[in-house]
C-alpha cells in the first residue's frame, strides 16, 4: 500500500474549504443575506491566495489541485458574485 504524505494534502484541504466558503456565499445570497455571503466570497479569496502558495512551498503542486482550485474559483468569484447582484 503506497503511503500518502500528508502534508501534500493540505494545500487541497484549504482549496475544499475555499470551495465550501463559495458555495455556502451562494446559499446565503439565494436566501438573502448579503453581508453573509460577501464574508463567505472573503474567506474564499483568503483560501485562494493561502492553497497556491502552501502548494508551491510544500512541492505538492498536482492536477487534482489545479482542477480543484479552478472550480473553486469558478464557484466561488464567477457564480456567488453573479447571485448576488442578481
Amino acid at each position: 500500500m503506497k503511503k500518502i504524505n500528508l502534508r501534500s494534502l493540505l494545500p487541497n484541504l484549504i482549496t475544499l474549504s475555499g470551495l465550501s466558503f463559495g458555495l455556502s456565499s451562494m446559499r446565503f445570497a439565494i436566501e438573502g443575506e448579503f453581508n453573509l455571503a460577501i464574508i463567505c466570497i472573503l474567506f474564499a479569496a483568503v483560501c485562494d491566495a493561502l492553497d497556491g502558495m502552501l502548494a508551491r512551498h510544500l512541492d505538492s503542486e498536482s492536477d487534482l489541485g489545479f482542477q480543484l482550485d479552478s472550480l473553486s474559483d469558478f464557484l466561488s468569484f464567477g457564480i456567488a458574485p453573479g447571485l448576488l447582484m442578481y
